[in-house]
């Protein structure tokens, strides 16, 4: 149930707010437009599987996803209701350091928020925006939502360090890449022909994205074309082959390993 949605000018979907029940094997993957979510567990409790990691998870338990995370469900009590947040971070709130904590991670970095930190703060701002959503005669209602999802993602980046930064334009460039790569999964992504794209060395583009991203140019290029995979796994007919070729993969090999270091497990398990 989508409790609130809004776009730009140009019909880009911005922020969505909705409610969901989701089973075990359940696969969520993010669109270019929804680059981050945050997400809380409205009733049951079980495992997911982010990155590789399992987070085990229970009722009021809050995660914050980036378009890079892969994830699925795991040993999940039926049924299981989240609500959740997809949006821009930059568009949310542009040129803070509240972002940071999707594009730029430090090793201690953890998917789900911990109790002793802000959690309790953020479940409440949750109740709140609930009430905000579905009272149709709020005066002022975008922007009170809007406003409270601004609250809601600063709060979330004081739960987490964050790292030194080398200056805004490491950010500008590393979010240009990362729609570049969005958009051109099937081409040929090597880091040397990207870097060209953006008029940068090898080197010094590495070096920007692995500073914004918190993860390498090829890790970042894999994560996205396994997750554009996974959005298709789903369909009875597709070919997993012929639609991890398509996505950019150049070998059967390369793709069996590249998916099951990402997410744990092989294509056909997690389909």
């Amino acid at each position: 149930m989508v409790l609130y949605t809004t776009k730009n000018h140009a019909g880009i979907t911005l922020v969505t707010y909705k409610e969901k029940e989701i089973s075990a094997g359940f696969k969520d993957c993010l669109q270019y437009y929804d680059e981050c979510k945050i997400v809380r567990i409205m009733h049951g409790h079980g495992v997911w599987n982010i990155n590789g990691n399992q987070y085990p998870f229970d009722k009021n338990d809050i995660f914050i996803f980036s378009r890079c995370d892969i994830r699925k469900l795991e040993k999940v009590d039926s049924p299981l209701k989240i609500e959740q947040i997809n949006f821009i971070p930059l568009t949310v709130y542009p040129d803070t350091q509240c972002t940071d904590i999707f594009f730029i991670r430090k090793p201690e970095f953890s998917n789900k928020i911990l109790p002793k930190t802000n959690s309790l703060q953020m479940a409440q701002d949750f109740d709140t925006l609930r009430r905000y959503s579905k009272d149709l005669s709020l005066a002022y209602r975008r922007e009170c939502i809007l406003n409270l999802i601004c609250k809601m993602v600063i709060t979330a980046a004081q739960c987490y360090p964050i790292s030194d930064r080398k200056g805004e334009k490491y950010d500008t460039v590393a979010f240009k890449a990362m729609k570049y790569i969005g958009q051109n999964l099937s081409k040929d992504l090597s880091l040397r022909n990207t870097a060209e794209q953006f008029g940068f060395s090898c080197e010094y583009f590495s070096k920007i994205f692995l500073q914004s991203a918190g993860i390498s140019f090829n890790e970042y290029v894999a994560r996205c074309r396994v997750n554009a995979v996974i959005q298709h796994l789903n369909e009875k007919e597709s070919n997993i082959l012929q639609t991890a070729f398509k996505y950019g993969f150049k070998s059967s090999s390369g793709f069996y390993k590249t998916f099951s270091r990402i997410t744990g497990c092989t294509p056909k398990s997690f389909r």
